[in-house]
């Protein structure tokens, strides 16, 4: 009879540990590797690394203690849009994870660039069953679903370690508006399109169903940049409009912050900028009498 407790007892303690993430979300770009299981958060970042940087670099710990709140993060590091979100999100969900509230940091380019949509790469993601299920079921590239298919780091233990990494306190003192234009450019691939892609419009308000199916209060924050987008106009009324239909929250951040040292490219904000832009985000909130 107590040799059977022990194996129960083993059993539970091996399922337990399971629900615990491998990694802090600064230690990793994974998404995956710093998500816990059947795990209860306050609130969940998403977004493309406009939403990364509020847990790299120690990030996290800022957010967590300027909030006062327990956060995790889905957000994509190398440009993740709508399809890589609404993907994350599903496997956050189908990880038995829930969230009061969902930041996301929604950029304009994300709604006309194939590159960041259906072209996005997982190559930070080991090898996982749900999240490969979330793909097939996704308009994510075929080639790219078959090459994270390949992959052999299953999801069953932490890679080897990789150093904490510190505070960023790298600060830009000028723009170079060439170098803007530049960014720019990148980030629309090449060319910037006349047109809002359609099927990334009717993805984004799948995000949104699926928010709200969970019961997540869900705000849509434009991220603060140190040049406007060029379709920074059409996107603020597209994000209007969902804001009217589905009675979800929309904050247009993306001039708060205009201190160039709070910066330590174009786009991102350094650590010090986290914080000011946070103390900024409660101010909004506050106003519009948004509690979490």
């Amino acid at each position: 009879m107590s040799s059977l407790i022990f194996i129960f007892f083993l059993n539970h303690k091996k399922d337990l540990s399971a629900q615990e993430p491998y990694y802090k979300p600064w230690e990793t770009e994974s998404v995956l590797l710093q998500l816990g299981k059947n795990t209860q958060y306050d609130i969940l970042m998403m977004g493309s690394s406009h939403g990364r940087i509020f847990s790299r670099n120690r990030n996290h710990e800022i957010v967590e203690r300027v909030l006062q709140k327990k956060v995790a993060t889905i957000a994509g590091g190398g440009g993740a849009c709508v399809i890589p979100e609404k993907v994350f999100l599903s496997t956050f969900y189908d990880m038995k994870n829930s969230t009061n509230a969902i930041f996301y940091f929604i950029d304009p380019w994300c709604f006309y660039t194939r590159k960041y949509n259906e072209g996005y790469a997982f190559r930070n993601e080991p090898l996982d069953r749900i999240l490969l299920q979330n793909l097939k079921s996704s308009e994510i590239d075929k080639t790219i679903i078959s090459v994270y298919e390949e992959k052999k780091d299953f999801l069953n233990g932490p890679p080897k370690s990789i150093p904490i990494i510190e505070a960023n306190t790298g600060s830009l003192t000028s723009i170079d508006e060439s170098a803007v234009e530049r960014r720019i450019l990148n980030l629309y691939n090449g060319s910037i399109p006349e047109e809002i892609n359609l099927k990334y419009q009717k993805t984004m308000e799948e995000i949104i169903n699926l928010a709200q199916n969970h019961k997540a209060i869900l705000i849509l924050i434009l991220p603060a940049t140190l040049y406007e987008d060029p379709k920074y106009e059409d996107i603020l009324k597209l994000l209007q409009k969902y804001e009217q239909k589905y009675q979800i929250t929309l904050l247009d951040k993306s001039k708060a912050i205009t201190g160039v040292s709070l910066y330590y490219d174009y786009d991102h904000l350094n650590s010090k900028g986290v914080e000011v832009f946070l103390e900024k985000l409660l101010v909004s909130f506050n106003k519009k009498g948004i509690f979490l």
